[in-house]
């Protein structure tokens, strides 16, 4: 038996496969939900086959309280997944954990997630190699990954996204890169402060998928948000 069988299962309207608007506030609800990024180093089709594999004491320890107890389950809630072609987009389940003194809630999510997106962290390392790389437009750089992308608004919401946090990127890389590679020539003009963060976390990985893996979680670590 699943371990969605064995328990109490949460479906939030929010997590269903509808993007909204750029800049479209998020709702209050969700914004009251913490997320505990996990790391997670199977295939995502292992993590489908056993969702529960992310619960472990660190994991469920309170973040809340002084003590650390052990979270309670709290059910689970389905998110959908966009990975890059030929990867279908997959609907996984994600662990909520309760605790008991606070009332407050913490979802359990694998690191190839970015939180509140749909898209995976390795899907957003190559859009943004497409546009800093490759000198894409922005609904080029994402049909090279989804041919079905309707709207150009879905990847400038992307873009936007990754680019509001370039003052925590750039605070995040000076802990272990004191100067930042500069800006390849090759890079788009309209693009270089774009080009710098993309390369900075790409440094030192020989593919930018794993390198967004690596970074995506411990930047959400030390700032409780995505990279994008």
């Amino acid at each position: 038996m699943t371990p969605i069988a064995d328990t109490m299962r949460v479906t939030f309207p929010w997590k269903q496969p509808t993007i909204l608007k750029p800049g479209a506030p998020v709702p209050k609800r969700v914004q009251m939900l913490m997320q505990r990024m996990c790391k997670f180093s199977g295939s995502v089709k292992s993590y489908l086959e056993d969702p529960d594999c992310l619960l472990n004491a660190d994991t469920r320890a309170c973040p809340f309280c002084p003590s650390h107890h052990p979270l309670r389950r709290h059910g689970w809630y389905s998110r959908w997944i966009i990975f890059p072609d030929p990867s279908d987009p997959e609907r996984v389940s994600i662990l909520r954990l309760l605790c008991p003194s606070t009332g407050k809630t913490v979802s359990l999510l694998p690191d190839f997630c970015i939180p509140r997106r749909q898209h995976s962290s390795v899907f957003l390392a190559y859009f943004l190699k497409g546009i800093v790389v490759l000198g894409l437009g922005l609904t080029t750089a994402y049909r090279t990954l989804r041919k079905e992308a309707q709207s150009h608004s879905i990847a400038q919401g992307l873009l936007a996204g990754f680019s509001s946090r370039r003052q925590k990127i750039q605070t995040y890389l000076a802990q272990w890169q004191p100067r930042i590679n500069e800006t390849p020539v090759s890079s788009p003009p309209a693009h270089k402060l774009l080009a710098t963060l993309f390369h900075g976390l790409a440094r030192g990985f020989p593919d930018e998928g794993p390198a967004f893996l690596h970074h995506g979680l411990r930047f959400h670590q030390k700032f409780k948000i995505g990279l994008a």
